[in-house]
């Protein structure tokens, strides 16, 4: 088999992985959902994880596998921490640079060495920026884009997904602290 072959094989095998690790995360939620329980499995995902599944969610923080992790409160932060690692390492920096102003999405140049043209840049490293303004699902379909043609290995990298919000309100109410009230108000 090619090299090419082979590594668009992996390529494939790894988001099999991890669309079955979602449907694994998604079948022990409902387990636990049906007999009145929280799942004690922790919210983590991978970057390999389907796109569309992120949407309303927001991490907590990233874990790269050398042991390292990072608070990332917002996609964008979680995404340019991913680019600054890609861009640290130089064979996937100057991959990078050789398709910067090439690489478009639907509208706009996703990476570019000029910033001014972009509505929201991601500094990746000294003259390299990717283009943040997408949606969620969106936005981790340019980064996995752009990191495969930087050459650059992310199936083991993961992200903690922050609780949700009304998950959070159910642990207030169970300690007993006041509940936020919600809707509109009068004033006069």
């Amino acid at each position: 088999m090619k090299q090419q072959n082979q590594d668009e094989l992996l390529a494939v095998l790894e988001r099999l992985r991890a669309a079955l690790q979602d449907v694994q995360n998604e079948y022990t939620r409902l387990v636990y959902a049906l007999n009145g329980k929280e799942p004690s499995v922790a919210r983590t995902r991978s970057l390999l994880s389907s796109p569309a599944a992120l949407k309303g969610e927001k991490p907590a923080s990233l874990s790269f596998p050398d042991g390292r992790t990072k608070q990332t409160y917002t996609w964008r932060k979680l995404v340019s921490a991913v680019l600054e690692d890609c861009g640290s390492i130089p064979e996937c920096r100057d991959r990078l640079v050789a398709v910067k102003n090439i690489v478009a999405g639907r509208k706009r140049v996703v990476l570019s060495d000029d910033p001014s043209v972009m509505n929201v840049p991601l500094k990746i490293s000294d003259g390299l920026y990717f283009e943040g303004f997408f949606d969620t699902e969106f936005l981790f379909k340019q980064l996995r884009y752009v990191l495969d043609l930087a050459g650059y290995d992310y199936s083991e990298i993961t992200f903690q997904l922050r609780e949700r919000k009304h998950e959070q309100t159910e642990e207030q109410e169970s300690v007993g602290e006041p509940e936020e009230e919600s809707g509109p108000t009068m004033s006069m």
